[in-house]
């Protein structure tokens, strides 16, 4: 898991949480058919809306983006996530 030091300018005005289901596939075959294997495992995934309208703001989700020369404050190992960042 990680987790971010999130920036106290950036704040969300809308905010969604759900339940990613995860199933796989190995394709059609050629008669149609295909056989596809669910998991009662998912994951959580949190989308935030939030509004960059300020230079500090824009620089604030800069900062958390991967690639970034401030780059993602995390405090658990692991592989940096991509923020999406609207405005």
């Amino acid at each position: 898991m990680i987790i971010y030091d999130w920036p106290a300018v950036l704040v969300a005005n809308a905010e969604t949480f759900r339940i990613d289901a995860r199933s796989r596939s190995g394709g059609e075959t050629i008669a149609g058919r295909e056989q596809v294997v669910t998991s009662k495992l998912g994951r959580w995934v949190a989308t935030l809306t939030v509004p960059l309208h300020t230079p500090a703001k824009i620089r604030a989700m800069r900062s958390l983006l991967p690639g970034s020369t401030a780059g993602p404050t995390r405090s658990a190992s692991g592989p940096a996530t991509a923020a999406t960042a609207t405005g």
